[in-house]
């Protein structure tokens, strides 16, 4: 008998043993609404139970070794906390559920470099899946002619993000005249077309070369969802591409230009994509509620994007590429017919807030630790450092999560301080944490982090295997 059945039965007995009651059809709803209730309630249970089980069995089949604070804390023995650590058999493996995914479907991976800030760990996914990881979605002009360095087998650059200003194309210009990569720039209005036109124009004439050679552009459509038109808007507040007559304006705008081409098309659907539906930190109403926003949202943008690739199909339209998704909606997103690509980033190295997605499977490969430098009284203590909070809407969700050991919590009125903070160690803490002692914490987002370090550590679980240069590390930031 299923669980809501049973708290059913047990609510009408209760119902049946009282004295006359007003309404017997009222209680039989309140009822139906208990065991509906209780069955959300043991669903999500069973789930996030299933996903850590799966997620065991997966670690033990492959022999990998995840880690446990003892570990842990004798590989960082020797380091200067704060450091970050990644655990490389654990991408490898996100690396290639994603990529096994997104071969099953017919489509390829572009990576989403600013959620990983690691040249080393960039080129590591075309070097262990190449037939599935061949693009690379980046969020300047100037980090993309960084990384076509770094990665020389990087060749394909898309900016996610439009450009308005001349150093911005003359990067552009450097990786696809200069390097011979490929480069494509974003746009969302003729405005946007009028601009890179103008600028492109410019690039060309400061090289003395002839206007030939046509810079390419994706149009970014937007994929908010709108089910009561302006009165309601669930995303993004990015293009303003959203209907199919604005796509056809920016379209037509960029058949117009001399110095532009149609390249790509990307429709990124953020509010699915990028909002969890499985947080502790919410309550599971909420959670639900935005299972089903999600659900009918993804209907609203296979429409949305089968008209726009109807479209492209009509006018004979020869783009490279259609892109869309990202590590939060890739099982949804492989199965849209419209695209050629999806992107994932933050996935292969599954900081905190990707645990709380309920169809994510990813393994938590990215962690930082901190030194514990006070004992601040009965089961509290203060670490240097630890200020990392991610970027968005401010909320707990953007803080680091405490990973191991797993039962030390912040304190709600200080948080995490940018030179120290403080944490509160349940009583029975086992192992007992002293000065001296090592946390561990995991970031709310997986490329953020990396602004604040030279270097990641690569481990096996067990032992040091080496270190990896960080954007910063490199000697390079860009914004």
């Amino acid at each position: 008998m299923a669980a809501c059945d049973r708290v059913e039965l047990v609510v009408q007995e209760i119902l049946d043993s009282l004295p006359s009651l007003p309404s017997p059809a009222l209680l039989r709803w309140v009822a139906l609404g208990a065991a509906a209730v209780a069955a959300v309630r043991l669903s999500t249970i069973w789930r996030r139970r299933r996903r850590r089980r799966e997620a065991r069995q997966q670690t033990e089949r492959l022999g990998i070794h995840p880690w446990d604070y003892e570990t842990l804390k004798t590989l960082v023995d020797d380091e200067p906390l704060p450091a970050a650590l990644v655990h490389l058999p654990l991408f490898d493996a996100n690396l290639r559920s994603f990529g096994t995914m997104a071969r099953a479907h017919g489509k390829t991976i572009r990576i989403a470099t600013k959620s990983i800030r690691v040249p080393h760990l960039i080129a590591r996914c075309a070097d262990l899946c190449p037939d599935v990881y061949k693009g690379f979605m980046c969020f300047s002009t100037h980090e993309a002619l960084f990384l076509a360095s770094a990665v020389p087998e990087a060749d394909d650059f898309l900016v996610a993000y439009p450009v308005v200003q001349q150093g911005d194309v003359a990067a552009a210009a450097r990786l696809a005249l200069d390097m011979e990569k490929r480069i494509h720039l974003m746009v969302d209005c003729a405005e946007h077309v009028t601009i890179l036109d103008r600028l492109w124009q410019n690039e060309l004439a400061a090289r003395d070369q002839p206007p030939t050679q046509r810079l390419a552009v994706c149009i970014d459509v937007d994929m908010s969802y709108r089910p009561f038109g302006n009165f309601l808007h669930l995303g993004v507040h990015r293009s303003p591409c959203r209907t199919l007559a604005d796509f056809i304006r920016v379209y037509d705008a960029i058949q117009e230009s001399t110095c532009l081409r149609l390249s790509g098309v990307m429709g990124y659907e953020a509010q699915i994509a990028g909002v969890p539906d499985d947080s502790p930190l919410c309550g599971w109403v909420y959670n639900l509620v935005l299972r089903a926003m999600k659900f009918l949202s993804f209907r609203d943008v296979v429409k949305h994007r089968q008209l726009i690739r109807r479209f492209l199909d009509g006018v004979g339209a020869d783009i490279e590429f259609f892109n869309g998704g990202g590590s939060g909606s890739a099982e949804a997103t492989v199965l849209d017919p419209s695209l050629t690509e999806m992107t994932v980033g933050s996935g292969l190295l599954q900081s905190a807030l990707f645990d709380w997605f309920a169809d994510s499977t990813s393994h938590p490969a990215l962690c930082f630790g901190l030194r514990v430098t006070r004992s601040c009284g009965p089961g509290v203590v203060c670490c240097q450092s630890g200020g990392f909070v991610a970027s968005g809407e401010v909320s707990n969700d953007k803080t680091p999560q405490p990973y191991l050991p797993s039962d030390i919590q912040p304190f709600t009125a200080e948080g995490y301080g940018e030179v120290q903070s403080p944490f509160r160690i349940n009583a029975g803490s086992d192992p007992v944490i002293g000065v001296g002692d090592p946390v561990f914490l995991r970031p709310a987002k997986a490329g953020e982090i990396a602004e604040r370090f030279l270097e990641y550590i690569l481990t096996n679980g067990r032992e040091v295997l080496g270190r990896a240069k960080t954007y910063r590390g490199h000697g390079s930031t860009f914004f």
